[in-house]
This record gives C-alpha cells, sequence and structure tokens, in this order.
C-alpha cells in the first residue's frame, strides 16, 4: 500500500482463515496499540485477540461484516462503534489481568472499559485471525469419515485487512 510496510490477510475460504500472532514478554500489566483497516465493511469479520502463553484467549475485539467494531463481554458482543472501508483505526488497549479489566481507545477517542471474557494470570500473544475460533473436528467427530464436506471448494468474497503497525509496553 503506497510502499507502506503492512502486514496484509486475505481470506475468501469459508472453511478456513488467515492468522498472525505477534509474540512479546509476559506481562500482567500491558498497553498494546495497533493500526488496522478493513477494505470492505460489507463481508468478513477480522477477530483480534490477547492471550496466554498456552493460547487461552482473554479478550477479543472484532470488524464484522456489517461495519461494526464490536468487544466479547460473556455471551454477548458489546458495540464500540462503526468503521469505515480503507480508514486507519488506532485501537489501544490496556489491561490488567489482576483486575480482569481493559480499556479500548479508538482513534483517540474516550476509553470504553470492559471486563475479560475469560481470566487468565498474564498475556504474551496478540492475535489477528479472519475468521472465528475453530471447534470442529472435536473429541466426539467420528473418526472414521469418508465424505467432504458440501461447498468445501466455493470461495465467498473476499475480505482484506491490513495491519500497519504494532506496539506493545
Amino acid at each position: 500500500v503506497n510502499n507502506q510496510k503492512i502486514v496484509a490477510l486475505h481470506d475468501s475460504d469459508p472453511f478456513d482463515y488467515a492468522k498472525v500472532e505477534r509474540i512479546f514478554p509476559e506481562s500482567k500489566q500491558l498497553v498494546v496499540e495497533f493500526t488496522i483497516s478493513a477494505q470492505q465493511t460489507n463481508t468478513g469479520n477480522l477477530e483480534v485477540e490477547l492471550l496466554d502463553k498456552k493460547g487461552t484467549a482473554t479478550l477479543r475485539l472484532m470488524l464484522d461484516s456489517t461495519g461494526s467494531i464490536l468487544t466479547k463481554q460473556g455471551y454477548r458482543n458489546k458495540s464500540l462503534g462503526k468503521y469505515n472501508a480503507g480508514e486507519p483505526l488506532n485501537i489501544k488497549i490496556e489491561l490488567n489481568t489482576t483486575t480482569r479489566f481493559y480499556t479500548v481507545t479508538i482513534n483517540n477517542g474516550k476509553p470504553n472499559l470492559n471486563l475479560f471474557f475469560q481470566p487468565v494470570e498474564s498475556v504474551g500473544r496478540l492475535l489477528f485471525r479472519t475468521g472465528e475460533v475453530r471447534r470442529f473436528p472435536n473429541a466426539d467427530t467420528p473418526t472414521d469419515q469418508d465424505y467432504d464436506l458440501p461447498g468445501a471448494d466455493r470461495k465467498v468474497k473476499e475480505a482484506v485487512y491490513y495491519i500497519h503497525s504494532v506496539k506493545t509496553k
């Protein structure tokens, strides 16, 4: 993108996702800032999670297929605003694993206070993923399977996300 160094995530596969992780020193208190942009508001789903060393997510932000910015709050999602195609979003997350709270600040706006959906002792990984967590196959999936899932070779409208920068402190 105009000679900028970015990480671009492209996704048009309904059965898979693109994913990138940034590892940093394990922390109980952390400020992470990143700038991302979605190249569309009508398809795709970008999930951003902070994880512990085992890969357990403690918080999740989402850019959904309707132009909404959401955060996971228990069973429900909480709206943090809207986003526009191609417009950079500067997102700052300040978290404390002892209190289990985090704030999200978008484009230097008002900080929004939230509770972890799952407590962890510390965090050490930042994940960007173009789809939901997959929990299939699982322990109850039949061992011997002699069929493909229907539509396994089809494509959906491509979603593209750019990660412009990531900083942790």
